[in-house]
C-alpha cells in the first residue's frame, strides 16, 4: 500500500521584518536566489530601506535570517478586498553558503528554477 503524500503550497511564506518601523510581519509571494517579492501586509517601506528578515523555508524548515534591501515597491489594487496591497522587492545583502544552498534546494524541489 502506497502512502499518500500531502502536498503543501510553497507560497506564501510568513516572514518577520526588523529595522525601519519594525518589527512587523510580511508574506513572501515569490522567493528567488537573490531575494524575494513580499506582500507588506499594509506596512510601508521605501526604496533603499535596509531590513533584517526572518523566515523558515517550507517543508525543509531551514531558518533564514539575513539583511535585505528594498529595491522596488509596488501598490496593486485588490478588488476582492476593495483595498490596496503593498508589495516590495527585496534583495539579500549577504547569505551564508548554507542559506543560499537551502534556498536553491527549495526552489529546485518546487520546480522554480
Amino acid at each position: 500500500m502506497q502512502q499518500e503524500v500531502k502536498k503543501i503550497k510553497p507560497y506564501p511564506i510568513g516572514t518577520i521584518f526588523s529595522g525601519v518601523g519594525a518589527p512587523f510581519k510580511g508574506s513572501i509571494l515569490k522567493l528567488v536566489p537573490k531575494g524575494f517579492i513580499v506582500d507588506m501586509l499594509g506596512h510601508i517601506v521605501q526604496v533603499g530601506d535596509l531590513m533584517q528578515v526572518e523566515f523558515d523555508i517550507p517543508v525543509h524548515r531551514v531558518p533564514i535570517q539575513a539583511a535585505a534591501k528594498v529595491m522596488k515597491t509596488y501598490d496593486r489594487t485588490n478588488p476582492e478586498k476593495h483595498s490596496i496591497d503593498r508589495v516590495a522587492e527585496f534583495h539579500f545583502l549577504k547569505l551564508t553558503d548554507s542559506q543560499a544552498s537551502a534556498i536553491n534546494d527549495f526552489l529546485a524541489a518546487i520546480g522554480q528554477d
